[in-house]
């Protein structure tokens, strides 16, 4: 047959990635001492955590998947349509403002939106550290 050695085969995983291989093992699958933290179907949650070398190392210290995502960009599109979505409310309401301005629910509505407002702002001036957990 004439096989000849391939590094490949030999050794599948480099010996300076093992570490990598048994802590992704660990996660993925699990061992004796702790189940699995994360399975199949927060694939494309993980991937995002992996990719990703401050939610990356999150995950290692906190083993929070949710909370690690915090640290990438996975919610971006999401947010994005959130924002979009509530202008776009907001402009259908301008054109009726004008006559229900006096009104205290009105009035309150907007108090609300102003806060949110606020806080929106703050977080997009923020520097890059997420919010400490409670």
């Amino acid at each position: 047959m004439q096989l000849q050695n391939d590094p490949v085969t030999d050794t599948p995983v480099p010996q300076d990635h093992q570490d990598q291989l048994a802590e992704f093992i660990g996660w993925t699958i699990g061992t004796k001492e702790k189940p699995a933290v994360v399975n199949s179907r927060q694939q494309a949650k993980f991937e995002q955590v992996l990719a990703s070398p401050r939610a990356l190392e999150h995950f290692r210290v906190k083993g929070d998947l949710e909370a690690s995502l915090l640290y990438t960009e996975y919610n971006a599109e999401e947010i994005a349509a959130a924002f979009r979505g509530a202008a776009y409310t907001i402009e259908g309401c301008l054109t009726m403002l004008f006559d229900v301005r006096e009104n205290e629910k009105v009035k309150e509505a907007f108090g609300e939106l102003q806060r949110a407002y606020r806080k929106a702002r703050l977080n997009m001036k923020a520097d890059q550290t997420p919010p400490e957990e409670e």
